[in-house]
């Protein structure tokens, strides 16, 4: 009869870790909400949609590889050996630092292949594998800070990031006038400062060990290979449209687009700050099968839905009200793609919550592949759903590609760990149920 009252307190407990990490992490990723009133007042449509194809790009190039090892240090991190995790952890940098060349010769390749699909100058392509590698580092970083559950460490972290972004940006677009390039100066100035930090933190805390290791490294690489699809699925799902929109509309309507996502994307904030308590908790239960408690984790996840439902349904009732606060007229029509796109988003932040239970149960290969497939059918429903329903159609279609895809995730879920989705709704009938 007591264990209402013990999954109750668990509950508190996960509920108090989230809200520490809330604040600096929502702040962190707030950052193109916030610049809202500066950047639209200072740049153009077309300038906005420059400054989001670097930002897009940048961010496509660290998902390749950061949240994948971040993935893979987790699931070491509770069980084994101090030197073996700091031998992970070098390894993983070493990591990063072959995405990023990789990077480099594909965005060179891309450049002199389609040189106007990119839509920018290839000077500052070639800045995005350099930035991604600092903003990899970071992240990477901040991985291992939560899995310590230092959530002030943490949010000292991204705070001085989050603080360096703001005033280095502020300085280059409002002071110096250097439209959207000043934007971009102060990204990649925000991000070289907090990779530096991020190494200092580590080495000082011997969690870095840069020692060769060809086994480790080679495990590492064929890891992040494995999930580099699904590493890069919920930005590259969230962010083609800023491709196909510029391809298919302009970069005036890009802009717009872009304005409408930035206030959409309030949902994934909350996802993501959900999912920096929830990923350590759910590796941790999943790292004891014999005390696991099934009906316990349901319970967790179901929590993390709901506030994450309620995020957007909010996000949506009041964008209209954003945005005659936030920008100008010009941006104002971004109102009519923001309930598709904070709808996808929500899809996107539910695939988030289930897949560490999928990665420790080694089904990689099967996340990797789902999120290859929902690539493609992005594409495919992006080329018919502009034919059909004009710009609109974008948005259209990347609410129905992930949903798609959590769908498919759920499945898979259910079959390597049945879960008492409809049990854990009841109150329990015996201790440790």
């Amino acid at each position: 009869m007591n264990c209402p009252t013990v999954n109750l307190k668990r509950l508190k407990d996960i509920a108090k870790m989230s809200g520490g990490y809330f604040l600096p992490a929502a702040i962190n990723n707030a950052l193109p909400f916030l610049f809202l009133p500066i950047l639209t007042r200072y740049l153009m449509p077309q300038d906005y949609a420059n400054v989001s194809l670097f930002v897009t790009y940048v961010a496509v190039a660290s998902s390749l590889s950061a949240p994948a090892l971040i993935a893979f240090i987790s699931n070491f991190f509770f069980d084994r050996p101090r030197e073996y995790v700091a031998r992970l952890i070098g390894g993983s940098l070493i990591v990063v630092g072959i995405f990023s060349l990789g990077i480099l010769c594909l965005v060179t390749l891309l450049y002199f292949v389609f040189p106007s699909l990119l839509g920018l100058p290839l000077g500052w392509l070639l800045l995005v594998p350099a930035t991604a590698f600092t903003y990899s580092l970071f992240q990477v970083t901040l991985g291992v800070i939560r899995n310590q559950k230092k959530v002030l460490v943490f949010g000292c972290h991204q705070v001085a990031n989050t603080l360096l972004n703001f005033v280095a940006s502020v300085v280059f677009v409002a002071v110096l006038l250097l439209g959207w390039k000043g934007r971009a100066f102060g990204i990649m100035i925000a991000n070289a400062l907090s990779a530096g930090m991020s190494v200092w933190y580590l080495a000082r805390n011997g969690l870095l060990s840069l020692a060769l290791d060809r086994g480790m490294n080679n495990a590492i690489f064929r890891f992040a290979l494995t999930l580099m699809a699904d590493s890069s699925y919920s930005l590259v799902v969230s962010q083609l449209g800023f491709l196909l929109m510029q391809y298919y509309f302009g970069k005036e309507l890009l802009g717009v687009y872009s304005v409408g996502y930035n206030i959409a994307n309030a949902v994934m904030i909350l996802a993501t700050t959900l999912n920096l308590s929830l990923a350590p908790f759910l590796f941790e239960r999943l790292s004891a099968p014999s005390s696991m408690n099934r009906r316990y984790i349901v319970q967790v996840l179901y929590a993390n839905v709901v506030v994450l439902l309620l995020g957007g349904l909010l996000v949506s009732i009041f964008s209209g009200a954003v945005l005659r606060l936030m920008t100008t007229p010009a941006y104002y029509p971004s109102r009519q793609f923001i309930p598709w796109l904070a709808a996808g988003l929500m899809f996107v932040g539910g695939a988030i919550f289930v897949k560490p239970i999928l990665i420790k149960y080694g089904q990689q290969r099967y996340i990797g592949f789902v999120a290859i497939a929902d690539i493609a059918l992005l594409l495919v429903l992006s080329y018919a759903f502009a034919k059909w329903f004009g710009y609109q159609g974008i948005a259209y279609a990347f609410s129905v590609s992930t949903l798609t895809l959590l769908l498919m995730l759920l499945i898979k879920v259910q079959a390597v760990l049945p879960l008492p989705w409809l049990r854990a709704l009841l109150p329990a009938s015996e201790p440790g149920a």
